[in-house]
């Protein structure tokens, strides 16, 4: 802290400077004074320093003051309309304030700026299993399986929402798929063995086992 603040001397308004000196305090637990140095930060850039954003957002989130936290996020998306990661973390914070509809509102729009962005995607179907609206959850999976027919991630997460649905042949059906593609399907052969008991399917749970 006190190198930042000698070199801050030579150049006061040095934003990379100021944003390790707003690091440095958050580390420190001196949040109000990051705060103020972040704010200064984003001043400075007007919507260009999308990292400054986001974590002001956060510190303003975990210092309980979630209206400015949205606020901070509201600014850059102002200056970032297209921004993506901009809609996706504002859905995040939403979420977590509990405006749900607000939240799914902001997914879409960060989904369809980036369609390419398997986590973004991924995440929003988190968020509708999240709310229990498993059906569209799954719908989701299966849109992103068609994109991704090999990974991994996310055929677990749609055998896991069958299972949770009850729909253990679909469940089941999805396992086995996953199980083609893993290098070692040993977890997955585990996961259809207790479907299979679910089921009473004690035979079939006894051969996976």
């Amino acid at each position: 802290l006190n190198q930042c603040e000698e070199g801050l001397k030579v150049n006061p308004e040095d934003s990379g400077m100021l944003q390790l000196k707003a690091g440095i305090l958050t580390a420190l637990k001196r949040v109000d004074q990051a705060i103020s140095v972040y704010e200064h930060v984003v001043s400075q850039t007007k919507g260009s320093n999308e990292e400054a954003y986001v974590i002001l957002a956060n510190l303003y989130w975990q210092q309980g003051q979630q209206e400015k936290g949205i606020d901070v996020l509201n600014r850059f998306i102002k200056h970032n309309p297209k921004s993506a990661l901009g809609h996706y973390y504002m859905a995040k914070l939403l979420e977590r304030a509990g405006k749900f509809k607000e939240a799914e509102s902001r997914f879409l729009i960060a989904v369809k700026l980036a369609s390419d962005n398997f986590f973004i995607e991924l995440d929003y179907c988190r968020f509708l299993a999240a709310q229990k609206r498993y059906a569209d959850a799954i719908a989701c999976a299966d849109k992103m399986i068609v994109r991704y027919p090999d990974n991994v991630v996310v055929r677990k997460i749609k055998a896991q929402l069958l299972v949770g649905q009850k729909k253990f042949d679909e469940a089941i059906s999805q396992f086995e798929e996953l199980g083609r593609i893993e290098d070692d399907p040993t977890d997955t052969r585990f996961r259809i063995a207790l479907v299979k008991l679910e089921r009473q399917d004690f035979a079939g749970a006894l051969t996976d086992l």
